[in-house]
């Protein structure tokens, strides 16, 4: 299985990200974390997950007769796609859901909806030099981890589930 077709599925995404801390989770804390996502479909997913490498099991056991995987993101496999292998899902999904979004609404509503869903796109260019990049993007990364943490503990108010997306990449190729 191809797993990079799939790489545009919010809910497989959200597994990942889930995976990402680099630590090992059962199933049963994946479900819990991602209880908005059905027990079923949620499997299904950490099944096509597993089945083409992309999360590893670490351990299975049993528990009360059934059994429990612990699993973990496997780097490796990541490390091993082309950046188009990688990239194109992520493109196509996002584009998608800009689609899907802009033929919800009238012309005209478009503004209003825009500030109502803190919608944005947002490009800059910059000169920094490798020392400024990196710091960059150590706060990005600090500011992530922090609203992570945020996220985790607004799951139970009426937080609305949002995605956010940053890329960077150079402006030229010689």
């Amino acid at each position: 299985m191809d797993m990079t077709k799939y790489l545009s599925n919010p809910a497989i995404g959200r597994i990942e990200q889930y995976l990402s801390d680099g630590k090992e989770h059962t199933t049963k804390e994946i479900a819990e974390y991602l209880s908005d996502i059905p027990v079923a479909t949620l499997y299904r997913h950490i099944n096509a997950l597993i089945e083409c490498g992309l999360v590893l099991v670490k351990e299975e056991r049993k528990v009360r007769g059934s059994r429990e995987r612990v699993l973990v993101n496997n780097e490796e496999w990541w490390n091993n796609k082309t950046l188009q292998e990688l990239s194109s899902p992520y493109f196509l999904e996002l584009l998608n859901r800009f689609q899907r979004y802009g033929q919800m609404y009238l012309p005209d509503e478009y503004q209003e909806r825009f500030m109502e869903d803190r919608l944005f796109l947002w490009k800059m260019t910059l000169y920094l030099d490798d020392n400024e990049m990196d710091s960059l993007m150590e706060d990005l990364f600090a500011l992530r981890a922090k609203y992570l943490k945020i996220s985790e503990e607004s799951r139970s108010k009426k937080s609305k589930l949002r995605n956010i997306s940053l890329i960077s990449a150079p402006t030229d190729f010689e």
